[in-house]
């Protein structure tokens, strides 16, 4: 399967992420876009490393790592769920392992992989909370993590 965002592909937004200038101004688009297809939710959020910890510690909450199976195995947060954005099956495997009436928190290492992440979990009606600084950003702060 094709990088593109799927957001894109749904056209949501015309420009991809990798190629918004301010990818600031591109997350506003697509949450002003997101709100006319879900008025009555508040999905998306970006948060700092203290605002994404306070979230995966509530009850049902479901904890997603869309890093690669390498990334994963090296370290991860405790109790992520392992699904690679980059692989073919990434819908299906939400599908399988995610509940839809439950939000979903994602991360990859710097933040781009979520986002991609974060859309299709949105299209298909998840309160998603995006960790946008990443997994990099995590360990930098001192946050805990598993390693294997």
């Amino acid at each position: 399967m094709s990088m593109s965002i799927y957001a894109q592909q749904a056209r949501l937004v015309d420009c991809p992420i990798e190629q918004a200038e301010d990818v600031s101004l591109w997350d506003k688009l697509m949450g002003e876009k997101l709100k006319t297809l879900y008025p009555d939710k508040e999905m998306l959020e970006h948060c700092s490393s203290i605002t994404f910890m306070r979230a995966i510690q509530n009850a049902g909450i479901q904890l997603v790592d869309v890093r690669t199976a390498e990334e994963f195995n090296e370290d991860h947060i405790h109790e992520a769920v392992w699904i690679d954005i980059r692989k073919d099956d990434f819908d299906v495997r939400t599908t399988q392992l995610l509940r839809s009436d439950q939000p979903v928190a994602v991360y990859c290492r710097g933040g781009v992989r979520s986002r991609k992440a974060a859309e299709k979990l949105l299209l298909k009606g998840f309160q998603v909370y995006n960790f946008d600084r990443g997994f990099s950003q995590w360990k930098k702060d001192g946050m805990p993590v598993v390693k294997p």
